[in-house]
């Protein structure tokens, strides 16, 4: 039953480290990105988690798994598409900072 537990909890990490990796949170080398790493304004790793199916859009249903996304939607669609672009979702990011 050990066994079990052991193998489980591994392959939750393993699985958990691989979404990691894919929302751009480690860089190449395994390592976890330290927070403001990159390009000021760099957004690319939250929306592509968000952005479930990766057509470079945020749906709502998408933005449902971030509550504070999902609250805002309709104010950080500016052209009235139905959808976040990474432009518009820049907006969210920079008024999301500004506030903390």
């Amino acid at each position: 039953m050990k066994r079990k537990s052991v193998i489980a909890t591994t392959a939750s990490f393993l699985l958990l480290a691989a979404m990691g990796a894919n929302a751009g949170l480690f860089d190449k080398e395994g390592e976890q990105k330290q927070e403001g790493a990159g390009a000021a304004g760099d957004n690319s790793g939250m929306f592509s988690a968000l952005d479930a199916n990766q057509d470079q859009l945020i749906s709502p249903q998408e933005a449902e798994s971030n509550a504070d996304v999902a609250m805002s939607f309709g104010e950080l669609d500016t052209n009235t598409d139905g959808h976040l672009s990474a432009d518009e979702f820049g907006e969210f990011q920079a008024i999301d900072q500004q506030q903390q």
